[in-house]
């Protein structure tokens, strides 16, 4: 195992204030397997001491999971092997409601430096358990935590997990053609410049300082919804019918629920088929658009399709933020956050906070899709159901739609701050036009 890992394109996540993504799903035992356990006294301890071993052993497999982060006199962050791998997962019974207790966790900053990179709640059910895993995005994006889950599955099965390396991305894994243009490169140089005469280094209290200043402002929530299968089935069938993707889909629905032209973030995952382990390979690509309410649902399905399909084209611009991020100093980076949310002032820490947005009017919506999973299969003991992802809170925006879909149903989540919208309200009208969409186009053709 390499001992260090520096942190680089993912240093954004350091120092905000919510860098967590959160998952939700059921554990069940199959029938067989739930009159074994429950021909035992405890078996509910049972079970729960099962699904904290398969944590354990899923934590143990992946490198990140037993990493700490580590700075040094310059600022710059590493990613170390633990001594005592094992111990960096926390795990603890809850019994309360599971946003009520995400809300009041995310309060909480986590000990980055002593490994605390995860914390996983059991919650108890009749005939099952619910697990709640909170990761830190330093360990990884969406797609990692689902990793991490096949093996929490694979484990509870008593299928083998294989070691998985912590994935860094760096400059020279991105494509050939996608550097930054001549004047991008040249401010960068001048901002590096302006930050190094400045010679801040941030720390820890600088991060505790923001967290406080955060949540004492803010208060998120989360609304979720559920497909069923065959509903799940309609949308994929239009999609593919249509020629556009779910995600177009689900994205027409959720800008005619909002009403009106918004600027629409989409999450890019651009790690590629040859990496297996936890780490961050997300980029963004972002475009404009509205719902048409004179024109049919399909017809905007495929309109906002073409949108996105034109901006896609731009490579250059979908790895614009990667190659930015990789190329300024890295305390620069941190300054964006402390300028943003502490009363920390500089010119050159107003001037990067804006160029990465921090100051941005939050009207726009973001859009993570995970697509879909199977994690576990016919003839196991323990399934998993009714998985939900909810995003991390971002600067500049505050409505985040997180998608994914396992076995089949499609659930939907919005992560948004109270007070700004009706979240529960907007996912209903998004829901609903999805039933809408779907019943409107079988009834046209």
């Amino acid at each position: 195992m390499q001992r260090r890992k520096k942190v680089r394109m993912e240093r954004t996540h350091l120092f905000l204030p919510d860098a967590v993504i959160v998952m939700k799903a059921e554990i069940y035992p199959n029938q067989e397997k739930f009159k074994e356990l429950y021909q035992k006294k405890e078996h509910r301890s049972e079970l729960l001491i099962q699904i904290r071993k398969a944590i354990m052993q899923a934590s143990l497999a992946n490198e990140t999971l037993h990493s700490r982060l580590c700075m040094d006199a310059h600022g710059e962050v590493w990613y170390e092997a633990m001594e005592r791998p094992g111990t960096s997962c926390e795990i603890c019974e809850a019994d309360t409601d599971w946003k009520q207790l995400v809300a009041m966790q995310k309060k909480q900053p986590f000990d980055l430096e002593e490994g605390k990179l995860m914390r996983c709640f059991l919650i108890p059910r009749d005939h099952g358990v619910t697990l709640i895993v909170m990761m830190h995005h330093l360990a990884g994006d969406g797609k990692s935590e689902i990793t991490f889950l096949q093996d929490v599955m694979s484990a509870l099965n008593q299928k083998p997990l294989t070691s998985k390396p912590l994935s860094i991305l760096k400059q020279s894994d991105l494509p050939h053609g996608t550097g930054m243009r001549l004047p991008v490169r040249r401010l960068v140089r001048v901002l590096n410049h302006a930050w190094k005469k400045e010679g801040t280094v941030f720390g820890k209290q600088d991060y505790l300082r923001i967290c406080d200043a955060y949540w004492g402002q803010h208060k998120q929530k989360i609304a979720d919804w559920i497909f069923t299968v065959e509903e799940t089935e309609q949308i994929r069938r239009i999609a593919k019918q249509e020629g556009v993707t779910v995600h177009t889909f689900l994205t027409t629905a959720i800008l005619k629920a909002y009403g009106r032209q918004a600027e629409v973030s989409y999450a890019i995952d651009v790690r590629g088929d040859a990496r297996s382990g936890m780490g961050n390979f997300v980029s963004g690509q972002d475009f404009t658009a509205a719902y048409d309410d004179t024109d049919s649902f399909t017809e905007n399905m495929k309109q906002i399709h073409a949108v996105y399909q034109e901006k896609k084209l731009d490579v250059r611009n979908r790895y614009f933020t990667l190659r930015f991020l990789g190329a300024l100093t890295s305390s620069l980076i941190d300054c964006a956050a402390v300028q943003t949310y502490t009363d920390y002032d500089s010119e050159v820490g107003r001037t990067i906070a804006h160029l990465l947005g921090y100051d941005a009017k939050q009207d726009g919506v973001s859009i993570s899709n995970l697509t879909g999973f199977h994690l576990s299969g016919e003839g196991d003991d323990y399934r998993m159901r009714d998985l939900l992802f909810v995003p991390p809170m971002i600067p500049y925006d505050s409505r985040l739609f997180g998608i994914v879909t396992l076995e089949d149903r499609l659930g939907l989540t919005l992560h948004y701050r109270e007070g700004e919208i009706d979240g529960e309200r907007l996912l209903d009208q998004v829901a609903w036009a999805v039933r809408q969409g779907s019943v409107k186009f079988w009834s046209e053709n």
